[in-house]
């Protein structure tokens, strides 16, 4: 039987070192030391971009070994960052497998000819993008095949574009690895299978590679370039679109996670103004392509702050290349940026870039601090949160029935329908304005008419934003409550001592505090490994509410945002209206 063993190598772009690190010893380089064991194998490898440059720098020794295998082993080409490919633009579809073509052809001496899909995330449009980039076939689980199809090398096509697809199959590794290969045999009744291997799931499994390895001794081995060329293909097949392992479809992450949604439309908005102009420098794209790296993009990732916090990074600096910030400037425009039919309010100057959400909320869904390259809002709404983790999110509540404690578990009575509705947006000069006409539960629940307006003014010189509220009591009846306006920094880790809250000049706790101060006029976060500080100032004296949020993943606690909510008794008698302001400033840390 002729077997063609493939192993895919990737790390996404911005994972911790210790997990890359995990990676090396655990899984690559065993797996080189096995297949330099076995002289006579030959193998098909996939090593994403990401993991190239990594080793480029960390071990550049390991990629001597891995061009050793040479002329024994073919490498296949993928997007450089391993993106879903479906989730960007042609465009940068085409420029990633450009780039990762030529540093496998700079790496190795090879002119690869396959092409690796992330997360075998087929969509029946890729054979005439695949195609356009001049490589010719794909591997794809069998069980992405219409049932009973068997072991072998099909086409399919594009617009007259076609492709090659090689049926693969991904072995059980908690079976034995030499009745794996007997099944195989026993069942398909076939001459060739193509067995496709995660490296990172070979991590504490090397004996098990070990006995594959042993197993393979006695078939012959084969380059699936060689295989192609020698074998007809059995017929025209076209397969519907494929869900990514273990986590849905990519379509169900982003309808799922507003997180990856604004990730992936924000992704889209900065590749559009890369693409629209001549010339742009390559670091840009460079920085442009890590971002599309796909974990954050789907459920298995998003919840893991790191990779946002990278993909928000690069994006960010695609456009500090792209965008002057030798001179103040300011532009505020409406873009459906999310597309679901409603316009957006972005605000893009030399020192900050800020998107309203005027249908959910009226709420700041990102807050980008153009000098630090980090987005400061970015966070994760975990499951049953009544509303997304986003900021300047307006909150009625009880002055006396909720507390600290019942607002950041979620348990408590939210008196208005201010969090989630839909305000009207417009803009002026250098401030945005958000009107929304809702309902207050005012004496015995009844419910009270009122409008909030929230006029945020940039004071982008300064890096500044100035927030006053007007809040109308339209009723009948008057309403006496207790008015907040939240908001959610997501900075990487609660407990780190490095990252701390400041009131009245002193440090009063870390980002995973559950605090409250009364008669606060103002509060700083600190954050010394970005170089950052965001000061409140509150012209009279306010409640302050801080406390951490968290998801689960697999059973562990995921930090994603620090919570900050300024608190006003409210009275509003009818046909009266209040007003409430504050400022927000962002600057760099003195050290």
């Amino acid at each position: 039987m002729k077997v063609a063993l493939l192993i895919h190598h990737h790390q996404p772009s911005g994972n911790l070192e210790d997990g890359v690190r995990r990676a090396v010893e655990g899984a690559y380089r065993p797996i080189l030391e096995l297949l330099e064991m076995h002289p006579k194998l030959r193998v098909n490898l996939h090593y994403s971009g990401a993991i190239l440059e990594w080793l480029l720098t960390h071990e550049p020794a390991l990629l001597e070994r891995v061009r050793g295998l040479n002329p024994r082993s073919e490498h296949l080409c993928s997007a450089i960052q391993e993106p879903l490919l479906a989730l960007i633009p042609r465009e940068d579809a085409v420029a990633q497998v450009g780039a990762h073509w030529t540093l496998l052809e700079k790496l190795f001496g090879v002119n690869a000819r396959g092409f690796y899909l992330t997360e075998f995330a087929w969509e029946p449009h890729l054979p005439a993008l695949i195609a356009s980039t001049g490589l010719e076939w794909l591997p794809l689980p069998i069980t992405q095949f219409a049932p009973g199809t068997e072991s072998g090398v099909y086409t399919t096509e594009e617009q007259g574009k076609s492709v090659k697809l090689i049926t693969a199959l991904r072995p059980d590794l908690e079976r034995p690895a030499s009745r794996c290969l007997e099944g195989v045999r026993d069942l398909e009744g076939n001459d060739f299978v193509c067995i496709a291997l995660n490296a990172e799931d070979l991590i504490g499994r090397t004996a098990w590679l070990s006995s594959l390895l042993g197993a393979l001794i006695a078939h012959e081995t084969v380059l699936l370039s060689e295989y192609i060329d020698a074998t007809p293909a059995e017929r025209l097949v076209y397969l519907p679109s494929a869900n990514a392992p273990q986590a849905g479809t990519w379509r169900d992450a982003l309808m799922m996670h507003p997180e990856s949604g604004h990730l992936h439309k924000r992704a889209a908005y900065a590749s559009s103004k890369l693409n629209a102009v001549f010339r742009v420098p390559e670091e840009a794209h460079q920085h442009l392509w890590r971002a599309q790296s796909s974990l954050p993009y789907w459920s298995a990732g998003v919840q893991l702050n790191y990779l946002r916090f990278n993909a928000y990074r690069n994006l960010i600096a695609a456009e500090n290349i792209l965008e002057p910030r030798k001179y103040a400037w300011l532009e505020i425009t409406y873009r459906d940026l999310d597309l679901d039919g409603s316009d957006d309010v972005i605000v893009e100057a030399h020192t900050m870039n800020l998107f309203f959400n005027p249908r959910l909320g009226g709420s700041l869904t990102e807050f980008d601090y153009r000098p630090a390259a980090v987005n400061l809002l970015d966070s994760f709404t975990p499951p049953g949160s009544p509303y997304p983790k986003r900021s300047l999110i307006d909150h009625f509540l009880g002055a006396e029935d909720t507390t600290l404690k019942d607002f950041a578990s979620g348990d408590y009575l939210e008196l208005g329908d201010f969090t989630t509705g839909a305000f009207e947006a417009s803009k002026y000069r250098d401030r945005v304005t958000l009107i929304r006409t809702g309902t207050v539960r005012g004496p015995n629940g009844v419910p009270v008419m009122m409008e909030v307006k929230k006029a945020v003014r940039l004071k982008h010189r300064e890096g500044k934003l100035e927030i006053e509220y007007r809040i109308h009591n339209h009723g009948d009846w008057d309403v006496v409550t207790r008015f907040g306006s939240e908001w959610n920094f997501g900075l990487l880790s609660g407990e780190s001592n490095e990252r701390y809250y400041v009131i009245g000049g002193k440090r009063v706790g870390n980002l995973d505090a559950q605090l409250e101060h009364r008669n606060a006029t103002e509060v700083s976060i600190i954050d010394e490994w970005l170089g950052v500080r965001i000061d409140f100032e509150f012209p009279r004296e306010t409640l302050l509410w801080t406390h951490p949020v968290y998801s689960e993943l697999s059973g562990v606690k995921q930090y994603q945002s620090s919570a900050v909510l300024p608190l006003w008794d409210l009275d509003v008698p009818k046909g009266r209206s209040r007003r409430i302001a504050y400022s927000l400033r962002v600057s760099p840390l003195e050290r």
